[in-house]
């Protein structure tokens, strides 16, 4: 890896970074340059960075993370947390240079990648519990539709393992994903990088921040262009993200404003196969595709956030947070719906998914407070949040089956797209939305003992249908009480023990059919 230092500094720097953020083309300043040895295998990297120490400092020393607001909501220490939370660093992200989720959970455990719906969705299971577009991976603490989450504007990741149903609502017992995006600074700072892929092609990417002259705010502008090749025998990976967002920093308020959009072209790859009779996958080269060419998922998604704080006094603190999401695309994929082992031969049939939109709103209102109460110190949360899932898949296209491929002689071109609407499968739609007050206080019972317990309320209502004509599967209303209890003990500053006495959890199952159904629990650990 080449790494290529300084650069812009001073007030003519700032001027500079100000100017292109509002969107003034202008040339960077002087560079010097200094080589590093990487032992990358399948990638070379070259950065420029700007000196900027202070950008990005997260919570950490070193990689090790010391508080996290994802379990409580407040930014109390870890070790003071009666659950277990992983946080993955933007120093740990940076020295493994992390391009994905998948790379970035390799360092929490009891996280493995499942179902990804052809390599086209984050997905994970967490603890034996998961799957593809579940609603656990979340930004900056609040529910997206995002196929990927990860990018060039991620800071950080976090893992909050078991239910965390009190403080997010309906989720699985596992527990979530949090990506936590790179904030304005006010002091300026930079980098540009670039990366090849031993496969062909490679990524750029550039983060540029700092403070807007003569005014409380600040920006950062990051962008990031993929044009990659597939790792198997055919495909392109191809996508361009860009997120400007601005700070205004006021004596005791803070309002920050995000916005992304990308746009991506992927393989809608399904994989190998699994022989039944030898229990191992099939005899080929693991590069060999059983599809075509045509196998590709093209859409485009936003995120649009507003994050505003207000400090009263010391004590208390009001936040609001809102975000928007919406994600668009259409694919194809010759899919293998039989397999002879005798033979190898396949049984395909071309399906395609033309028009599919999901789009959700989420906000949050929380108050806080660091508050003594008859001699004992607590931190208190209580807030409302609301919810608003819209699905809407409008042509969903399927083909006769056909057979005539060969997967030890493989020849592609012989099937082409299809165009025929299976009217019973269009029209696939979910509509969900939720109403919820919470409340949670951490009571400090000596300088060891610390007691956590929180209490939601979730009303929320469920539709789900699909076909032409329309048939409503699910139309439901329900509500839920979901309480929670911990304990933990301090052995040492650097040691602590804690015990989750009860947990309920709730999540909404979403089956093949759209038929929903909603599942609740109880947890008790040690």
């Amino acid at each position: 890896m080449a790494k290529l230092t300084p650069y812009f500094s001073g007030m003519k720097g700032r001027a500079l970074c100000s100017a292109l953020f509002l969107g003034i083309t202008t040339a960077p300043a002087v560079m010097a340059a200094e080589k590093e040895n990487s032992p990358l295998k399948n990638e070379e990297t070259m950065t420029v960075r700007a000196d900027a120490s202070s950008a990005d400092q997260a919570v950490t020393s070193g990689y090790q993370p010391l508080s996290s607001s994802t379990a409580t909501l407040t930014s109390m220490p870890l070790l003071d947390i009666p659950q277990v939370v992983n946080t993955v660093s933007d120093k740990v992200l940076e020295d493994q240079h992390a391009t994905t989720l998948d790379e970035a959970l390799y360092n929490v455990s009891n996280v493995v990648q499942t179902n990804t719906l052809g390599g086209t969705q984050d997905a994970f299971v967490r603890r034996g519990f998961g799957a593809n577009r579940d609603g656990s991976v979340m930004t900056n603490g609040l529910k997206t539709v995002l196929p990927r989450s990860f990018n060039a504007a991620t800071s950080r990741v976090e893992v909050l393992k078991g239910p965390a149903s009190t403080l997010y609502g309906i989720l699985d017992p596992g527990g979530l994903i949090n990506v936590v995006t790179k904030r304005p600074q006010t002091q300026f700072g930079g980098s540009i990088s670039a990366t090849s892929s031993s496969f062909g092609g490679g990524t750029g990417q550039f983060d540029i921040t700092g403070p807007i002259e003569g005014t409380q705010l600040a920006y950062r502008l990051i962008g990031e262009y993929q044009h990659e090749d597939y790792w198997r025998n055919y495909g392109t990976n191809q996508s361009s993200f860009i997120s400007p967002s601005l700070t205004w920093f006021g004596d005791n308020a803070t309002v920050s404003v995000l916005y992304s959009h990308r746009n991506y072209k992927a393989p809608f790859d399904r994989g190998t196969i699994f022989d039944l009779n030898t229990k191992q996958p099939v005899n080929v080269d693991r590069k060999t595709r059983f599809d075509e060419k045509f196998n590709i998922t093209d859409g485009e998604s936003d995120l649009a956030q507003l994050n505003a704080e207000y400090r009263f006094n010391s004590a208390w603190t009001a936040k609001f947070d809102y975000s928007f999401s919406q994600d668009k695309y259409s694919d194809n994929q010759a899919r293998v719906m039989a397999y002879d082992s005798a033979t190898g031969n396949l049984t395909r049939r071309v399906d395609a998914t033309q028009g599919s939109t999901q789009r959700m709103h989420a906000t949050r209102a929380d108050l806080q407070g660091n508050v003594d109460i008859a001699g004992f110190y607590n931190e208190i949360l209580t807030g409302v949040s609301y919810e608003n899932y819209d699905l809407l898949r409008t042509d969903m296209i399927r083909c006769k089956n056909v057979k005539g491929f060969n997967i030890y002689n493989p020849v592609y071109g012989t099937l082409g797209k299809c165009t025929s609407v299976s009217a019973s499968d269009s029209d696939q739609t979910i509509k969900q939305e939720s109403y919820s007050a919470y409340v949670q206080d951490a009571l400090y019972l000596t300088d060891k003992w610390i007691a956590v317990a929180g209490m939601r309320y979730q009303y929320y209502t469920e539709y789900a249908g699909k076909g032409r004509p329309f048939n409503v599967n699910t139309d439901s209303t329900d509500q839920q009480w979901v309480p929670k209890f911990g304990m933990v003990y301090k052995l040492t500053p650097s040691v602590s023990l804690f015990r989750q006495r009860i947990a309920r959890l709730y999540a909404a199952i979403l089956y093949c059919q759209l038929h929903w159904r909603s599942a609740a629990g109880n947890l008790y650990r040690l």
